[in-house]
């Protein structure tokens, strides 16, 4: 049984995927709403309230549902004070391949391909229609969005976004941090916490250490 942290956009996608898998969604935490409800489900609380849900249920598992890629960290070294366990929802109607990790708390959507010996972190998102190509490392908070490719043997740092559309060629590291521009096609590394744009991706912003 699942309780996802964070009510909004993201949280609906998950909580489908959730239930089309066969699994049963609890509710909503959430700090932001005062509703008692959210797209059909309860909201149970805010994090505050996380000890009191713990020990009211043996068998919680819990998804971060927030799709900005800063907050989802920050809401999970947040969570660290909290005995709780995180689980993945995959969508039925995605492909994952032979010898994948999917690193706890990570959401793959429907027709999202995850290839051989890939390796997926923690709380990443591989949205609708991404592909992860063979032999890739994704690093934990990383966030592929609809028709992204990465093709064989693709590093990403924690935290990259690819924008939809984007392509990143074999064998390219993409730095921790970075923004890879809706449509780009990455043919050379990109350092971290770096901002990239068009085909071939240029890049137009970068920061030394991430500090904005």
């Amino acid at each position: 049984m699942f309780v996802l942290i964070g009510a909004g956009g993201h949280s609906k996608v998950v909580k489908d995927i959730l239930i089309a898998g066969g699994h049963r969604v609890l509710g909503f935490l959430d700090d932001n709403r005062s509703e008692t409800s959210f797209c059909g489900l309860p909201v149970l609380g805010k994090i505050k309230d996380l000890p009191t849900l713990i020990d009211s249920e043996d068998s919680l598992s819990f998804i971060i549902t927030i799709g900005d890629n800063k907050k989802r960290k920050h809401m999970a070294d947040e969570l660290n004070q909290y005995p709780i366990r995180f689980g993945t929802a995959v969508h039925p109607q995605s492909f994952i391949g032979d010898n994948v990790h999917i690193g706890e708390g990570s959401v793959i959507m429907p027709f999202a391909v995850i290839n051989a010996d890939t390796f997926i972190g923690s709380h990443c998102i591989i949205n609708s229609h991404a592909v992860v190509e063979h032999d890739c490392i994704v690093d934990s908070f990383v966030h592929l969005s609809p028709q992204s490719t990465l093709t064989g043997s693709v590093k990403a740092g924690e935290g990259v976004h690819f924008g939809a559309s984007s392509c990143i060629i074999p064998g390219k590291q993409v730095g921790c941090w970075s923004i890879i521009g809706a449509g780009s096609t990455v043919i050379r590394d990109i350092p971290a916490f770096s901002t990239a744009v068009g085909s071939p991706a240029k890049i137009i912003k970068a920061l030394e250490d991430g500090r904005t």
